[in-house]
């Protein structure tokens, strides 16, 4: 229900973004840190194994709507039936993507292109019981994500895993104003 009531607020919030968001550096282990904290407990009830490694990177973002962007995905991983969620990092010269696997039930390809579409539930969206799905969290994750000028990608094989990736730009003027 809170994660619900959240996504209502964020969503009132989103397309003024820019007006309540605050670009600092934030150390990407921590701002997962907080997220896994938060989600600790769904966590342990479904025995689902949260895997983090190589997160030492310091990113220019705003940290509170990071941390519900990668909750969005999160509870999607724990929705969709993951018993390991994998989350790492790259970094290739001033870009840092963040990568977010799950072995969950996946999307299918069909599917896939309308994910970060309002309201769009998509095939598994569609099942009831566990799987009842708003469409709001994805479209929420990729409207934030323009806002704070990261970029987000999903890809995912159904009956197998998706695979969600979030790309930090590291600018000069990010330094320069943070």
């Amino acid at each position: 229900m809170d994660d619900y009531v959240e996504q209502i607020l964020f969503f009132t919030r989103a397309e003024n973004a820019e007006r309540d968001y605050l670009i600092r550096a934030a150390n990407l282990n921590e701002v997962i840190k907080s997220v896994a904290l938060r989600n600790r407990e769904i966590l342990q009830m479904q025995q689902i194994e949260l895997e983090v490694a190589k997160l030492d990177h310091t990113i220019h973002t705003d940290a509170k709507w990071l941390e519900f962007i990668l909750n969005q995905v999160l509870n999607n991983s724990i929705k969709y039936g993951a018993r390991k969620i994998q989350v790492t990092s790259t970094q290739k010269s001033n870009i840092i993507t963040l990568q977010i696997r799950d072995d969950g039930i996946g999307i299918s390809s069909k599917d896939l292109p309308n994910v970060f579409k309002k309201s769009f539930t998509g095939q598994n969206g569609h099942h009831g019981g566990a799987h009842q799905s708003t469409g709001m969290g994805l479209y929420l994750a990729h409207t934030l994500c323009q806002k704070l000028g990261h970029r987000i990608n999903i890809s995912s094989v159904e009956g197998k895993w998706t695979l969600v990736e979030i790309t930090f730009m590291q600018h000069d003027f990010y330094t320069d104003v943070a």
